[in-house]
Formats: C-alpha cells, structure tokens, sequence
C-alpha cells in the first residue's frame, strides 16, 4: 500500500474510494450518512444495504433494501436479497417484485443502448416473447461488428440468468415458506426460463416430494449439476434433501467451489445454526474479509481461544446487531445473564428482530421475572413485521399460559395469532378454547386448518375423534375424499392419516396395516408400536407377534 502511495503521488483519489473503503470495513454508520444527495448517492445507499444484508436480521435489511429500490428500482441484486429475506409477510411481495420490474423495464433498458443490432431491435416489440428477445440478443453476438465489451450475448445471459434466480426466489417461498401448490405460478413463468440449462431443476417444483417421493428423488438425481456454490442454494437444496450422503457431498462440493470473497462466505455462514461452533468457517473467513460482522459473530460466540483484547474492540467497532447477539450468546453460555442484557438492547436498537427479543425475554424468565418477560416480547409486538414473527411470539405467549392452565389470559393472545390464518397459530386458538371447554370455537378453528391447507385436511376429524364434539360426519367425509383425492400417491402422512381413519370406523386390522407400512416404508417404530396395539386389539397374536420381531 505504502508503493501504490508513491506511485500515486499528487494525484487525487476518485471520490468513490472512501465509499468503498467504508464498504470493505463495514462502516454501516458512514454509508448511510453519504447515501444522500449527490452523485454517489446511489452508490453509497446499495453499499450501505451490503453491509447489512442477512436474513437473520430482516427488519433492517428489508429497511436498507427498500431505500435501494426507491433510488434504483431495477437493482436485481437488492431484489434477488429481498426476495430471500423476512417472511411470509414480505416475501409475498418481494419475490414477484423483481419479476416484475424486469418485465416493465427490461425492452425499455435494452432499447436505450447505442448501436442497437437489428436482429435485436426486430425483437423489442411487446407482441415478440422475451425469450426470443434473450436468443437474439445472443445471435447478435456472432456479428463480426460486435466488438463492444460486455457483448449482447452477455447481456442475453444476464437477462435468463436474472429471470432463473427469480423464478426459483418465487418458486422456493411458495413451496418452503407458504407451503402451497406451485404449479400455477410454475406455468405463468415457465417462458421465462425454458431454455435455461436448469429448467430440468425447476420442474422439480411440479412434483410434490412428499407423494410423489420416488419419481422426485429420480428426478432430481438426473439433473446435469454445475460447477455447484451456496449461489446455487435452490438447486443446491433440492439435491441435499435426496438422502443424508448426498447431503454431505453436495454441501462440501459447494462450499470447494466458492471463491475467497465475502459473499460466498456469507451464503455459507448464514446457513449455519447460531447454536452450531462455526468459528474454523469463521476464521477462514475473516482472513481475507475481516471486518465482516456474521464472521466476527461466529468466533464470538464459540471460539474459545479469542483474547479479551479481540472481543473489547469487535466490540468497541460494532455496528451490527448479529455481533452483539454473539456477545449476549457468550455471556449466557458463561453464566454471565447480566452481562447479556447489554448488548441484546443494543442488538435490538440495530434490527428489532424476533430472536432477540426472544432472548432479552428468556433472561428475564429465568430470572423468574415473568412481568419483565412479557413486557419485552409484547414489546416486541410493536415492531414492524414482515413475516408471521407477531403471530409466533403470541403464539409463545399463548403456551406460556396454557402450560399454567390459565387458558383465558392465553386466549386474547391465541386469537390474535390465529387471525393470521397461518395453521399453527389457528390450531393454537383451538387449543386455547379446548381448554375453556369452547367447543364450538374450537372446532371452528380446527376446521378453518382442515379447509385451508391441503395437507392438514384431516385435523378437523381429529379433532372430533379426541373431543367427541363437533360435526364427525363432515369431518370424515372431508377426509374420505382428500385420500381418495390424492389416490396411490401418498405420502408417509397420507397413510397415517388413513389408519387413524380406518381405526375409527371399526376396520382396525386394516389400520394396524397401514401404521406397520409406515414404519416399514419410514423407520418410524411409533407407528409400529401402534400396528401392535391395533393386532391386539382385534386378537391376531401372529400378526401382533410377527410385528414385535420387528422391533428395532
């Protein structure tokens, strides 16, 4: 550094080299002050939302993100974060925005280049599909004339790469985040990326893994993979989800194949649970970024041979609140909760986040403090939301109070949740009225689930099984017709869901059946034990004989 300083001599450094010093150091702090006006505005606004990209701390990303947008609405980077960010909330939005933008930009962007080629420009009307606009962009490139750098055909790449990473954002939510049926949104965007190299990967989402297993996992083992990072994390998902070996191999051929930057780092760290010692990944990390908060954190927290000096000033130069969360983990992990309340407040000031709050008010619960408890998680209420984190921690409280039997200082909570209409939170007001002996009420609560989500169709019925209130007939038949519904596609679910049927309209040998094939079919020795239970029941000590040798 000190040469470059001579060669450089007199000659003034461009303007936006503090910026990317602040952006190499994390200065949060910096960045966002010089994100106002001027002509690095825009620059130091996406280098202030760099430094606080994480999807753990959503509510300040989401925040950074947003003003992003606001000055550079086509930023496919902010949009591809966001669209990964938050939850159900945010996420609604997020991942359809970029499509979005793209779709009203793209040809407008394209047409305002120089030396437009006419095989491209024959292709920008509305009427002509953007995918025959991406191959001629691609054409272009073969032209003798097209010396310029980056070529069209970099830019037709672009354009299917941005669209493959926002049809998979999409795709992932619905399926992983919202849990409802993909294959709506899957025909609407199939044009965008049928010619991409890994289309194969995204028909996988019109496949249901659960019941349609097999032809899912053979499906998946045909893909052509690349050269496979924590960039690919859709694909890279699909393919550790076949079987716990290629969990293992894929993980570690995609963390080989990350190059030595920051954000590969991230996308690997990010992944890895709080409570998990990342610091060796960490280390690694922080010797060629080490001003990087999500690696500090990770050392923080579980490195035992960090010295006091290192933590003072980590400490000391903080302005990210997943390194003072890794600061309030040490503490408790020591036995130190008093030292944990301090920089959980300041975690909270950064990002007020659900899992702080979490931990601020588990302090306080163990200090057997319950109103200080519950003032910080309703505290938390307060906050902005961009997933169901409200519904969760009213959910927390709800339980909390349900375990203490006091059923109606749960119910306002429980209700509250449940208007979100997510199932867990409904199915926690059924519980609440449960024990209020509100029987109407929680049937309805039960039923709304059973209605509403596909997969949950039989928890209605259930529901009248363990009550004996509530309309059984209906109920039942609700069931009758999901399993005939999903037909010989069933999922390990599926066939529990129809032994407890077949239990309860008298045919338990048929039962007993269905909840040995489960264990057969998923290691799953609870169901076995019920299979026993059920030959029993009905006398048929071979069979209740023969399923006992098979006990693991």
């Amino acid at each position: 550094l000190a040469e470059a300083e001579r060669v450089r001599g007199t000659t003034a450094a461009p303007e936006w080299v503090p910026l990317t010093d602040a952006l190499c150091r994390f200065d949060t702090a910096k960045l966002k002050a010089a994100a106002g006006g001027g002509p690095l505005g825009d620059m130091a606004s996406l280098f202030h939302f760099l430094t606080v990209e994480n999807t753990n701390s959503p509510v300040r990303a989401l925040a950074a993100g947003r003003e992003v947008l606001k000055r550079v609405p086509d930023c496919y980077r902010v949009h591809d974060a966001l669209a990964e960010t938050g939850g159900v909330g945010a996420q609604h939005t997020t991942t359809l925005a970029g499509l979005q933008v793209m779709t009203e930009t793209f040809r407008t962007r394209v047409t305002e280049m120089p030396g437009l080629p006419k095989i491209v420009a024959d292709a920008l009307p509305q009427t002509v599909p953007e995918a025959d606009l991406v191959k001629a962009l691609t054409a272009a490139a073969k032209s003798r004339d097209d010396r310029g750098e980056p070529s069209w055909a970099a830019l037709g790449k672009f354009a299917q790469e941005a669209r493959l990473v926002q049809v998979n954002g999409r795709l992932m939510f619905l399926r992983h985040v919202f849990g409802v049926p993909t294959d709506e949104f899957f025909e609407e965007a199939k044009p965008l990326v049928a010619d991409h190299p890994l289309f194969p990967y995204i028909e996988t989402f019109t496949i249901d893994p659960a019941r349609q297993r097999a032809e899912y996992q053979k499906k998946v083992r045909a893909l052509k993979v690349p050269e496979l990072t924590y960039r690919n994390y859709g694909l890279l998902y699909a393919l550790q989800t076949v079987g716990e070996p290629e969990r293992v191999r894929y993980s570690n051929i995609a963390i080989m194949h990350g190059d030595h930057l920051y954000y590969d780092a991230y996308l690997i760290l990010r992944h890895v649970p709080a409570t998990q010692n990342a610091s060796p990944i960490a280390r690694s990390f922080l010797a060629h970024s080490p001003y990087a908060p999500l690696a500090r954190a990770a050392v923080i927290a579980h490195d035992s041979k960090i010295t006091k000096e290192e933590l003072a000033a980590w400490e000391k130069e903080a302005q990210h609140p997943e390194v003072f969360l890794a600061l309030a983990r040490r503490a408790l992990a020591e036995n130190r909760p008093a030292d944990a309340e301090k920089p959980l407040t300041k975690a909270i000031e950064l990002s007020p986040d659900r899992t702080t709050y979490r931990m601020l008010a588990e302090v306080y619960r163990k200090k057997g403090d319950e109103d200080k408890w519950l003032a910080t998680l309703e505290g938390f209420l307060k906050e902005p939301d961009p997933g169901l984190a409200h519904a969760q921690v009213r959910v927390e409280i709800a339980e909390h109070f349900m375990a203490k039997k006091d059923f109606k200082r749960a119910q306002p909570y429980a209700e509250a949740a449940a208007e979100t209409w997510a199932a867990w939170a409904m199915l926690c007001a059924s519980k609440c009225a449960d024990g209020l002996e509100e029987w109407d009420k929680a049937e309805q609560w039960a039923r709304n689930v059973a209605e509403r989500y596909d997969n949950s169709t039989h928890l209605w019925f259930f529901w009248c099984l363990r009550t004996g209130h509530g309309d059984r007939a209906s109920a039942q038949q609700m069931v009758e017709k999901q399993l005939e519904k999903v037909g010989a596609r069933r999922s390990v679910n599926d066939v529990v869901v129809d032994g407890v049927y077949q239990a309860a309209i008298g045919k338990r040998e048929k039962a007993a059946e269905l909840f040995q094939s489960v264990h057969q079919r998923a290691a799953k020795p609870a169901m076995l034990l019920t299979a026993i239970l059920e030959y029993d029941a009905v006398g048929d000590k071979a069979k209740r004989d023969r399923a006992l040798a098979g006990w693991p």
